[in-house]
């Protein structure tokens, strides 16, 4: 019972401190926003998603084009192999796998310098918007932003997305041509 009693009197004493805390968070030192809603949401970011789902589509297409030129080749080797030599049959075959690794590599290549263009668009994309939330911070007089997924519990008035999604589609309609940040 006297545990009991001792329980109940630390909850509403910690009880208490949280609400104050809380009290502090209100008052406007930290704010709290959803880093991906602004790459989703505003009309800079999806331009730019658009842009990378294009560019991938013209890498695939291209891949895809390349293997099937591939696979006909491969196929036409294995139709000549009855009537070739062990010998040029091996070097045929030697010749063809050169070109497919080759293929192979350049893909890769392809791929990895598309994703250093994804994330060196996006790294200028959160840079670009870094003025838009000291203007955020400055207005609310907050103090830190945290991203969304990093915070447990928060008050919603807290959250300035949609504020900052504002600032970036109006700064966007006014130059459509920053899509091209970082290139």
């Amino acid at each position: 019972m006297i545990f009991r009693v001792i329980f109940i009197a630390l909850l509403s004493f910690y009880g208490s401190v949280s609400a104050a805390q809380f009290q502090t968070l209100r008052s406007g030192s930290i704010l709290i926003l959803d880093q991906p809603s602004l790459l989703t949401r505003s009309k800079l970011g999806q331009a730019i998603l658009l842009l990378e789902q294009s560019e991938q589509t013209a890498i695939l297409e291209a891949s895809h084009l390349l293997t099937q030129e591939l696979e006909a080749e491969e196929a036409i080797l294995t139709q000549q192999r009855a009537t070739l030599t062990n010998e040029e049959f091996r070097e045929l075959a030697d010749a063809f796998n050169d070109k497919a690794e080759a293929a192979r590599a350049s893909q890769n290549a392809i791929d990895s310098a598309q994703l250093v263009r994804i994330e060196s668009r996006r790294r200028v994309f959160f840079q670009f918007i870094g003025p838009q939330l000291a203007e955020m911070m400055q207005k609310f007089g907050a103090s830190a932003i945290l991203d969304r997924r990093s915070v447990l519990l928060f008050d919603k008035n807290l959250d300035i997305t949609l504020e900052v999604i504002a600032l970036l589609d109006a700064a966007y309609e006014e130059n459509p041509d920053m899509i091209d940040l970082g290139n």
